[in-house]
Formats: structure tokens, sequence, C-alpha cells
């Protein structure tokens, strides 16, 4: 009569997601991060150290200039270290998916359409 038991997930999982993230980070910048401030010549290894499968990476700043260096930064990351399992969610006109999908970090459907 009693219910079958459904495994027990932890209560706190996106606050040990953003724990795991922070520690990638951490390694991959070292002495480099200074608080939340990041050198914009370190921004490659930031976004390969902190996106996940399943994350969807918007592509926008507070103007054009900030959207267009995220989307030069995101055509530059090692297609090795960052899942291909990317929503990318355009707020520039300027971004190309294309070049995304041909340096191997979004999935080749994303220039159709």
């Amino acid at each position: 009569m009693n219910a079958p038991s459904l495994p027990l997930r932890p209560w706190d999982r996106q606050k040990q997601n953003l724990r795991a993230r922070m520690t990638r980070v951490h390694c991959a910048l070292g002495n480099r991060l200074t608080g939340k401030i990041v050198a914009a010549s370190d921004i490659v290894p930031l976004l390969e150290s902190i996106i996940e499968p399943g994350d969807r990476v918007c592509l926008e700043g507070n103007n054009q200039k900030q959207a267009d260096f995220l989307a030069q930064a995101m055509v530059r990351l090692d297609s090795g270290k960052v899942p291909r399992r990317l929503s990318l969610v355009r707020g520039s006109g300027r971004v190309d998916p294309c070049a995304l999908a041909l340096s191997g970090i979004l999935a080749p459907d994303a220039c159709s359409g």
C-alpha cells in the first residue's frame, strides 16, 4: 500500500551547481580573478569553465559593444571545452550563429532558418 519511494534529490542543488561552477572558474583563472572583476583578456577561459550542457547563453549587454564582445568571445571558445548542447538566445542582431556552428560550439542546425 505504500507508494514507491522516489530517489531523493538534494534540496540545494542549484547552490551546489553554482559552487561547482565557481570552483572551476577559480581553477581556470587562479589569482587573475579579483572578486567579481574579470579582465577582458580572461573572458574565454571564464566562459569555457562556466558553461555546462543545456545552458542558455544570452548574448546581450547594456550596450551593443558588450553584446559584440560576448559574441566574439563565444566564437573563440575551444569546442572541446564547451558542451555542444547550448541554446543561444540572440539579443544582438550581429551575432552569427553560423560562425558558432562552424567553430563547433553550436549544433550545425543552428544556422538553418
